[in-house]
């Protein structure tokens, strides 16, 4: 068994936060928390007013929905590894009364289609997105992604640059892997293959909780992402191994960065982020969990709002 991450030197699903030395660190601390943290929430909120769509991607459906009016820019949302677009629903309410929202199932994940084929590559997950964008007349957007979702919007700034206004990145590494996370990694691709996965799944996801995740959202963030087909899970977590996914070329876009401190981290990467990333803002978060959108979605709305006008987006 796995270690919790809030007693392990190795972080995992995150993925792996590679320690660089930095200083200068916007640090968040309890007494500025919202009051609501995620031990006072008890369900997820009902969505106002969406639209649901599909966008035909290699002959495959991607699901998607549109929330709100406006332009065709819109602020884009996308999960995480094994999750699906309800892991942004405290964000959908608050974001589509200002401007258009789309929330997306990635390949294989939530209701869009899961055929065994696919990589299920980082790649192939950006290519997806683009479909998206064409599908329902995006000419430019701000994405937002949590964790596998984080890289997957970098990607997705590489191939389409000019398709991007700003980038918000939660609780994701881009920075290259050390050895033994890419073993670590590729050996659990390998268990999710059997057929006790579900049981390997469930003990992973244990580790991405802090001690004040409410119960609720445990049982509701496992019971998803348990669900996903076992040949996404495993196929998504070795392709996110690829090192070539954390090369350092630059991001001229403005991007937030949110990364969670954990009790075993030494250092930050902001160091190493500001190396690439042309205009960066960044936060570290203590005593909180992996799914910081969920976990205390008011703070985590506000920086994005806050970010987001501080560049007149």
């Amino acid at each position: 068994m796995i270690k919790s991450r809030w007693h392990s030197g190795i972080l995992v699903f995150s993925v792996f936060t590679i320690f660089c030395g930095c200083t200068g660190v916007e640090k968040i601390t309890p007494s500025q928390y919202s009051k609501k943290t995620s031990r006072t929430i008890t369900s997820l909120p009902n969505l106002v007013n969406g639209r649901v769509q599909i966008a035909n991607w290699k002959n495959h459906k991607i699901r998607f929905e549109e929330f709100g009016h406006g332009s065709e820019e819109p602020i884009v949302f996308i999960h995480g590894w094994s999750c699906d677009s309800s892991f942004w629903n405290f964000q959908v309410n608050e974001f589509s009364a200002r401007q258009r929202v789309i929330t997306i199932d990635l390949p294989g994940h939530g209701k869009s289609d899961h055929p065994s084929f696919l990589k299920y590559s980082i790649e192939e997950f950006a290519e997806a997105i683009n479909e998206v964008f064409e599908t329902a007349s995006i000419r430019k957007a701000i994405l937002v992604g949590h964790s596998l979702g984080g890289v997957v919007v970098r990607q997705f700034y590489r191939k389409f640059p000019d398709k991007v206004l700003a980038l918000v990145i939660a609780d994701s590494d881009l920075a290259p892997w050390p050895k033994e996370s890419i073993d670590y990694v590729r050996k659990l691709a390998g268990r999710l293959k059997t057929s006790s996965y579900k049981k390997v799944i469930a003990e992973e996801i244990d580790g991405m909780f802090a001690p004040s995740t409410s119960e609720f959202l445990r049982n509701e963030i496992k019971s998803k992402m348990v669900s996903t087909a076992k040949h996404v899970m495993s196929k998504a977590l070795l392709e996110l191994s690829e090192q070539k996914l954390y090369k350092s070329d630059f991001i001229k876009v403005p991007t937030l960065v949110v990364k969670v401190k954990y009790p075993t981290s030494k250092h930050t990467d902001e160091e190493f982020l500001r190396s690439f990333i042309q205009d960066l803002s960044y936060q570290e978060w203590e005593n909180i969990g992996h799914f910081v959108m969920m976990e205390d979605p008011e703070k985590f709305n506000q920086a994005v709002l806050k970010f987001l006008l501080s560049k007149k987006l």
